[in-house]
């Protein structure tokens, strides 16, 4: 019986026990989350401020994980919300040390250079080419964006006033001229929306004034205009505007496309098309690089691009002009990648509307029924195999807001960006190609 009671006293101790311990605990996450221990003002505890409105600082583990710190955009962490354009104030005095250390560990000037100046700023932008209709849905989007902000439009002769009033939603000055505006120091990088055929010209003078380039699709018409480009991007980051690359629907077919789910991709179908007013419309004006192929056909034909990671081999293109156009207004191409491998693809501004593709395996295939989504449209992901069919629903999201982060990133970092040059170079010399299939009415090889 003296037994059967000590053993019970023994239990009910370390009960007991166990149960100041988790008090002890408990006051301890209490007290931690209580004190501020060094962070700025405002930010109590670990609670993050949300990412929208906050800039990163160094964390206490520096030291530890210098190397993925640097790497690190500035989105997240213990800020509190600024105005744009402010930087913030200067480090403790305890972690200046710190950070040279890790600048001189990391031996990379680059790097160090990135976070010193970036080291809560933003990227201030400046437009070129305000009045154009795809500024209003992309300009707003960087603005918006954490660590983005405009600050600068450049207006034609006789357009400030309309400049004037696109400049006022961001509270960004205007300059009477596009080369006034690469001539403001304070504008880091631009985001060029003109006709395509003033892209490359433009996008020279930006990299020659030192300013990174956001430029619209297509980049240029020609391989040689982009090698022309990256001859003179040096260190500074250019990347052509593919939107939808930075999507999370397109992400997460790129995820299921690695796993293999469908097997081995062997035909990709894609098909973008809505149709559009010719009146007073630049798309339709041969001297402007317009037509069908340069506009919505450059996102039809780079689907199998990134799809298979690589050129076709060869191409065939047919074309048609609506009513006697001076240019396609729609076309119909295959690109064969050799292997079994082919692409089929449609597109044009007199027909439509539809954005789609899928990509067919050797098990199944996926099926993105709405590819260049808008950012309050739903997006559904098909999967299609012997096991069953199954659909994917994500919510909406602005392309134009990702896209401006990952360029804000590329620059910050020195990293090449997700749609680099070389894919540039890939996506103009099949444009070339297609031009050159239609009018000669033969298969053109790359």
């Amino acid at each position: 019986m003296a037994r059967v009671r000590s053993a019970c006293f023994l239990q009910d101790r370390e009960r007991k026990r166990r149960a100041k311990s988790e008090e002890r605990r408990a006051e301890a996450k209490s007290e931690k989350r209580r004190s501020p221990r060094g962070r700025p003002p405002g930010v109590e505890g670990r609670r993050f401020v949300p990412r929208t409105a906050c800039r990163r600082q160094p964390p206490f583990g520096l030291l530890r994980n210098r190397k993925s710190w640097l790497r690190r955009t500035p989105k997240r962490g213990w800020a509190a919300p600024r105005p744009y354009g402010e930087r913030t104030e200067a480090l403790p005095v305890a972690w200046q040390p710190l950070k040279a250390i890790a600048g001189v560990l990391a031996g990379s000037v680059k790097v160090v250079r990135s976070w010193v100046d970036w080291e809560g700023s933003v990227l201030r932008w400046g437009v070129l080419g305000s009045t154009a209709f795809i500024s209003t849905r992309v300009a707003p989007a960087i603005h918006r964006t954490a660590g983005n902000a405009v600050v600068a439009v450049a207006a034609r002769p006789g357009r400030v006033e309309a400049s004037g009033r696109f400049a006022a939603g961001f509270g960004a000055r205007v300059h009477d001229g596009f080369e006034a505006l690469l001539a403001d120091p304070d504008v880091d990088a631009v985001y060029i929306a003109l006709p395509n055929s003033e892209h490359v010209p433009w996008t020279l003078r930006a990299l020659e004034a030192g300013k990174h380039v956001l430029c619209e699709k297509p980049l240029a018409l020609s391989v040689a205009d982009v090698e022309r480009v990256a001859a003179a991007a040096g260190g500074l980051t250019v990347m052509e505007a593919y939107m939808y690359r930075f999507h999370p629907q397109q992400r997460r077919v790129v995820e299921l496309l690695a796993s293999r789910v469908i097997g081995e991709l062997r035909v990709v179908r894609a098909a973008f098309a809505g149709v559009m007013d010719p009146v007073g419309n630049i798309r339709y004006d041969p001297s402007l690089g317009g037509g069908a192929t340069w506009d919505v056909g450059c996102y039809a034909f780079d689907v199998p691009l990134w799809a298979f990671g690589r050129a076709p081999e060869r191409v065939r293109a047919r074309f048609h002009s609506e009513g006697g156009a001076p240019v396609d207004t729609s076309g119909v191409a295959t690109l064969d990648f050799g292997g079994g491998r082919v692409a089929q693809i449609d597109y044009g501004f007199d027909y439509g509307p539809c954005a789609r593709y899928e990509l067919q395996g050797t098990r199944g295939w996926i099926g993105v029924r709405n590819a260049w989504t808008g950012p309050d449209e739903e997006c559904v992901i098909t999967v299609v195999t012997d096991e069953g069919r199954s659909e994917e629903v994500l919510a909406g999201a602005d392309a134009y807001e990702h896209q401006a982060a990952a360029f804000a990133e590329a620059v910050r970092t020195g990293r090449t960006p997700l749609m680099s040059l070389d894919d540039s170079k890939r996506t103009a010399r099949v444009g070339e190609a297609l031009v050159e299939a239609a009018r000669t009415g033969a298969d053109v090889s790359l």
